[in-house]
């Protein structure tokens, strides 16, 4: 297809409305598509994140109407790279102009590393960001429930360990230590830093409430979850970093502290609880979601790229 008809440009605030609808239709094929954004929550998470920067995000025009979109976000440790294209554009080079467009932009800032997630079933974009010479670093399994339809145990073992919320502002650093301990040290793209942590604290409908701890009789923190609910979606909650320190495994602190978490849903009238659990995970916590009686119901792979290495001609 001639793509001389179509005009690629960077994102203009007059756009930011027709930007939403187009975001939405979009993802409207994705799986686990949980939400619609609306314009607060897109200005909020989206426009004045301190990762994003208008100059990293392009958009492309087919006459007045966007089809497309690609942003390239800033991390601590690397650089993420989102494209999306109307799913009657898909595959006829939208794709590689947008990625054209916004590689010299990560090798501007020196960033080493771009990494991208996309749905196992969508082959055609993971064939292009394997011409791209991107690899898969992970795998995502997700998996929901509805608390209300299960009746949780929450029984602490007891002299062994129990299960509170806790004091962020006080042991912010022991939290992250404990998260980061928990999972495979030859994974360090699954690691939480500091400003990741603040990011999660700022989120409407953040509830300090559901960040639950297990400490064992020495009043040592060994296991944490995170519980959120979703800002523009009430009935949707996420359990969010399930963490078991690697010599306190086998105890049942981490069944204790999911339980918990779902009774912390069920209170707040939440409908659907959506975890995801990485490949490097899979084998220590599948099991205690299936017996509680999450579901699968997708599949994420996360590529990375070290990005001198990439071919953007």
């Amino acid at each position: 297809m001639n793509l001389n008809r179509f005009n690629i440009r960077k994102i203009l605030e007059v756009d930011i409305n027709q930007f939403i609808d187009f975001w939405n239709k979009a993802h409207s094929n994705w799986p686990n598509h949980y939400y619609d954004i609306d314009r607060n929550i897109a200005i909020k998470y989206l426009f004045k994140s301190p990762k994003y920067d208008p100059d990293r995000h392009y958009l492309v025009f087919n006459d007045d109407k966007i089809v497309g979109s690609a942003i390239g976000n800033i991390t601590p440790n690397h650089g993420t790279l989102t494209i999306l294209i109307s799913p009657e554009y898909q595959n006829i080079g939208l794709e590689n102009e947008l990625f054209s467009k916004l590689v010299p932009k990560f090798e501007q800032l020196n960033v080493n590393e771009i990494r991208t997630t996309v749905p196992l079933k969508f082959m055609n974009l993971n064939f292009f960001y394997e011409s791209k010479e991107f690899s898969i670093i992970n795998h995502t399994i997700i998996m929901s429930l509805n608390p209300n339809e299960i009746i949780t145990n929450h029984s602490e073992i007891p002299g062994e360990h129990v299960i509170r919320p806790v004091s962020i502002d006080i042991e912010k650093n022991v939290i992250l230590n404990l998260i980061n301990e928990s999972f495979s040290s030859n994974s360090p793209h699954l690691h939480m830093t500091n400003e990741q942590l603040d990011d999660i604290l700022r989120l409407q409908n953040y509830d300090p409430s559901g960040f639950l701890v297990a400490y064992n009789v020495r009043n040592e923190m060994v296991g944490s979850c995170i519980n959120l609910i979703h800002p523009s979606e009430l009935s949707k909650g996420f359990v969010f970093k399930l963490a078991v320190k690697p010599n306190e495994m086998n105890k049942r602190i981490g069944t204790n502290i999911l339980e918990a978490s779902l009774q912390w849903f069920k209170e707040k009238e939440v409908k659907e609880v959506i975890m995801h659990i990485t490949s490097d995970n899979v084998k220590n916590s599948l099991n205690i979601y299936e017996r509680l009686g999450f579901k699968h119901t997708s599949k994420m792979l996360t590529l990375s790229k070290v990005l001198n290495q990439v071919n953007h001609r």
